[in-house]
């Protein structure tokens, strides 16, 4: 595959090593005739001999080797043989391409990807051949059977689609209509550090179209998005809410059903207080495919900033993970004071929460810690018995940024 408008019927060669090699073996699939000139000929070249079509020449290059020529391939290890082969080329208005320098060529051989009836040329226009070789092992990864069935398809009933490949006479109508409705992805961006998403998460946040973001997430994480993907803040912000829960069903619904793949990025995991079920119920009930990626929630990582491990076999055999900021400013009842309790956006209601925790029977030298940015440079952590927490926040020099998280690590009664 050739990066050229042009026919090309012949082709010569100027080389006898591995690349000039390489280069014949792919033309001679391309091209209607290959000669190949150079005083010394590799075996795997002469392998190829057997070919109707291809010449082989072996003595030195002449000027009048070009002549009648549709492209010249310049594949010599003499750098001013190369260029004085594009310089004659240039003269004579002939393609040519020499190897590894795309200054002197006028024609590029792109990295081929071919399966079945498909060919696909990645090409940096000789500027990084390595690379577009790489991107070209991609693309096994991305084409589909379904993908290729698809194609067989549209191969077999060609004559009966249309030029815009969007509808298909009887008696397969419909089969080879494009997908006209995306997919969402609920994606957990983890705790702050861009280093804690999980590889399916970067892989979704790579891949998609449309990346519809919470503001706990970390800038780094959004640089990794494609450079044909949009970027939308949709931050929900205790006491200064930019856009309302609807607004953002709206826009996921809209975006999916116009074809786009979504990723609706959220900090921590997506399934722990983050309205998610709201979402889910959107788009089920307009039919729309979704997937969720589970992320690191703020929790593991409070608790890994703190050393402290949430579970105990011995004294702790219960994980409690709450809310400190019910719709009715309600403390949640523990019903047993035993275990790990774990209350998220709870700091402005912290004094409520103890006290309605030392109600429960709670023991007050139960160690609590308060975390803020867990897991990210400048984190905070302020630890205090349950009796004393409150004060010592309050008394404490330390920036407690929300959201904060707060642990309580149930002392068993004795």
């Amino acid at each position: 595959m050739l990066l050229l408008e042009q026919k090309i019927d012949t082709v010569l060669i100027v080389g006898g090593g591995k690349i000039a090699a390489r280069k014949a073996a792919k033309l001679l699939d391309d091209c209607a005739s290959v000669t190949l000139v150079a005083p010394k000929i590799l075996p795997e070249i002469r392998n190829l001999s057997a070919a109707k079509m291809f010449l082989i020449k072996e003595r030195e290059f002449k000027d009048t080797d070009i002549d009648a020529q549709d492209l010249v391939v310049a594949a010599t290890s003499s750098k001013s043989l190369n260029t004085h082969i594009s310089e004659l080329c240039r003269e004579k208005r002939i393609s040519v391409n020499v190897v590894d320098n795309p200054d002197l060529s006028t024609v590029y051989f792109p990295a081929v990807f071919k399966k079945g009836g498909l060919s696909v040329g990645v090409a940096t226009f000789g500027a990084a051949p390595g690379f577009a070789k790489a991107m070209k092992e991609n693309l096994s990864d991305l084409v589909s059977e379904n993908d290729m069935e698809l194609l067989n398809k549209y191969i077999a009933a060609r004559n009966s689609i249309d030029k815009n490949f969007t509808r298909l006479s009887d008696p397969l109508e419909g089969t080879l209509e494009r997908k006209k409705t995306g997919k969402l992805f609920f994606v957990g961006a983890g705790p702050g550090d861009p280093e804690l998403i999980t590889i399916k998460g970067k892989k979704a946040i790579e891949d998609a179209d449309l990346i519809l973001y919470d503001g706990l997430v970390s800038s780094e994480l959004l640089m990794l998005r494609g450079s044909s993907s949009k970027l939308l803040d949709v931050s929900k912000r205790k006491g200064a809410h930019g856009i309302i829960q609807e607004q953002i069903n709206k826009l996921m619904i809209e975006s999916v059903k116009g074809g786009l793949n979504v990723c609706r990025l959220k900090g921590g995991d997506p399934a722990i207080f983050g309205r998610l079920d709201e979402e889910i119920a959107a788009l089920k009930k307009e039919n729309l495919e979704f997937e969720i990626i589970p992320g690191v929630t703020a929790a593991c990582s409070a608790a890994a900033e703190a050393g402290k491990s949430l579970t105990n076999r011995k004294n702790s055999h219960k994980l409690v993970i709450s809310t400190g900021n019910t719709a009715e400013n309600d403390i949640p009842k523990i019903f047993e004071p035993s275990g790990t309790v774990i209350f998220y956006m709870g700091l402005t209601h912290l004094k409520e929460i103890t006290a309605q925790l030392i109600k429960e029977g709670v023991s007050e030298d139960s160690e609590v810690s308060v975390i803020s940015r867990a897991s990210l440079p400048g984190s905070c952590r302020i630890s205090a018995n349950l009796n004393e927490i409150d004060s010592a926040v309050k008394n404490s020099n330390l920036a407690l940024k929300l959201p904060a998280l707060i642990i309580v690590f149930i002392k068993k009664q004795a």
